[in-house]
């Protein structure tokens, strides 16, 4: 899943990742977090997710035209996972 998320979040996509429950988008979200990515991500589910969500917004986020990680490192790691998968699907 977190493949795909990042293929469509380099062809500047939007995404909408939704679940019966709140780990599995929690682990999302804490996997975008570790690229600096948590900023785009709303875990809404419970009344308290966002009651939090809203209460945190301060307003400042990364400019939008300019990249906020190195893409160059995601899409090697994505290419490297892309040809591991097919290795083990042959």
């Amino acid at each position: 899943m977190l493949n795909i998320i990042a293929n469509l979040i380099l062809q500047n996509k939007s995404i909408a990742i939704l679940s019966n429950n709140n780990s599995a988008t929690q682990n999302i979200f804490e996997k975008l977090e570790n690229y600096g990515l948590d900023y785009v991500c709303a875990t809404l589910g419970k009344k308290e997710n966002k009651e939090s969500f809203i209460a945190n917004q301060n307003g400042t986020y990364p400019p939008f035209d300019t990249p906020i990680i190195d893409t160059t490192k995601l899409k090697q790691e994505l290419i490297a996972y892309n040809q591991k998968a097919l290795q083990f699907s042959i």
